[in-house]
């Protein structure tokens, strides 16, 4: 995640171009403005690909597809999406700065 603050002021509507998300595996590098998406308050990021692309190519399409007999539940559990997606959402709102959750220097 690349996130250009020259592009940014604050109480102001977004810039284009100010969060682009790059992913890389070996072979290919997928990225875009997702500067919209930010917009909506955050951009989540769960530590599973964005990019489609990426997403297939790293073999999370087929681990997804070998456990979907066991529910959406146990796949997403065994790729950490459904644990970090909780963590996120009941988090996010209050979250501040980096110290506000006892990651930072206090």
């Amino acid at each position: 995640m690349i996130l250009d603050l020259n592009r940014f002021t604050p109480r102001s509507p977004l810039s284009a171009d100010l969060l682009w998300v790059v992913e890389q595996i070996p072979g290919l590098v997928v990225g875009a403005d997702r500067t919209q998406i930010l917009e909506l308050g955050y951009w989540p990021s769960y530590n599973v690909p964005y990019f489609r692309e990426v997403y297939d190519r790293s073999g999370y399409k087929e681990l997804m597809d070998t456990h979907s007999g066991r529910g959406f539940t146990f796949a997403a559990a065994l790729s950490g999406l459904d644990y970090q997606v909780r963590i996120l959402r009941r988090h996010k709102s209050c979250v501040r700065s980096v110290p506000s959750v006892g990651l930072g220097k206090g």
